[in-house]
């Protein structure tokens, strides 16, 4: 299990945080502002940020949930998994990952089945405890699994169902009688808060199929009317890694792979380190990894293209800290022109990059020499 973790660990360090972007035209004029709201808040996947009313899968409501989560947390989705899994290896009493599922495995879904968010189908379990099963990830979600999911989303970060109090479920819905008995206390308590609302015509429709936009907008109303939440501030803190943790845990290297730093900067915003993976199959080049005094790290992409077709990292020149410690400026110099196959990995020229330290933006400027 720690190996697994310490794996993942890495992956999670090897990956840098995602940019939002606006809700697309594909969404309903009811849901706009809110889809809007939701990515700004840092709860929407990406590649989920389209197609807003078509039906959502169970796969991609994991994802939603475990971004959701991460923001609840104050964590982008990459930091959030690193602090779960860190926890997970110091103290054997936190969630621990499992990946029981033979179809679709994700970190999404793994995580979200671990923090008991979702639920597998047709789960066995052996004589040694090992649980197997599936989990069908493309498979729609009805209005009562919704419910349901999100109940326990909520209960992840100290949420209960007694905070929800309102007006009588049975004597709104017409079709009360018709929620099953497994999902009728989550979809009192998601209509108490009102974080769902009825089909119309007096009807709650809990066999109905749940939209993407219908998942994100539902999200945020929880984030918004949740007694407890973090736009509230009273969202317990997650214990992650501190700083030099996370440094010794990078230097360390415990899946194999050690971080050697060659130069490190100890600024008032982070501590910034420059180097290079070892134990890596194939040459990847450096590294610049922000490490946040929370213990959060961000991998920099500068967006410098690569030396090679391998995707090889340059290594980096004139690195130079501002007098203020708050950005980082250095250079890549490409004398010739980098081409495979027709595709042009990089032009000759001079790419400058300026580091925000505080962000971890970075603003390439490029000038272009004669090959």
């Amino acid at each position: 299990m720690k190996k697994t973790l310490a794996a993942l660990l890495t992956a999670a360090l090897l990956t840098c945080l995602c940019t939002a972007f606006a809700a697309d035209p594909s969404a309903s004029d009811w849901a706009q502002d809110s889809l809007d709201q939701a990515i700004a808040l840092g709860f929407v996947p990406e590649d989920l940020q389209s197609a807003y009313q078509q039906d959502i899968t169970r796969g991609e409501f994991a994802a939603i949930a475990m971004q959701f989560l991460a923001a609840q947390y104050g964590y982008d989705v990459e930091n959030f998994y690193f602090a779960l899994t860190w926890r997970a290896v110091q103290d054997p009493d936190a969630p621990q990952l499992e990946s029981p599922f033979v179809d679709g495995v994700s970190r999404h879904v793994d995580w979200a089945y671990s923090l008991g968010v979702v639920n597998g189908r047709r789960m066995t379990e052996n004589e040694a405890g090992l649980k197997r099963g599936t989990f069908d990830p493309d498979a729609p979600i009805t209005r009562q699994e919704a419910a349901t999911m999100l109940c326990r989303a909520y209960a992840v970060y100290g949420g209960s169902l007694e905070d929800a109090a309102g007006p009588s479920f049975a004597d709104t819905f017409t079709d009360a009688g018709q929620v099953a008995d497994w999902a009728l206390d989550s979809a009192e308590a998601m209509w108490a808060l009102g974080v769902m609302g009825g089909t119309g015509d007096g009807l709650f429709t809990p066999l109905g199929l749940y939209t993407r936009e219908q998942c994100i907008v539902t999200f945020l109303r929880l984030w918004q009317s949740g007694p407890v939440s973090r736009a509230k501030d009273n969202v317990a803190k997650l214990e992650g890694p501190s700083q030099e943790e996370t440094i010794a845990y990078l230097k360390d290297g415990p899946s194999g792979f050690p971080f050697n730093v060659e130069k490190r900067w100890d600024t008032k915003l982070c501590v910034v380190l420059y180097g290079e993976y070892g134990g890596m199959p194939a040459k990847a080049g450096p590294d610049l990894i922000l490490v946040y005094p929370d213990g959060r790290i961000l991998r920099v992409d500068d967006g410098i293209p690569a030396v090679n077709p391998r995707g090889t990292a340059p290594n980096l020149e004139n690195l130079t800290l501002s007098p203020d410690e708050t950005t980082l400026t250095y250079s890549v110099t490409y004398t010739d022109r980098s081409e495979m196959d027709g595709f042009v990995y990089h032009e000759p020229g001079v790419y400058r990059v300026s580091l925000d330290l505080a962000t971890g933006k970075a603003t390439l400027t490029v000038t272009p020499l004669n090959p």
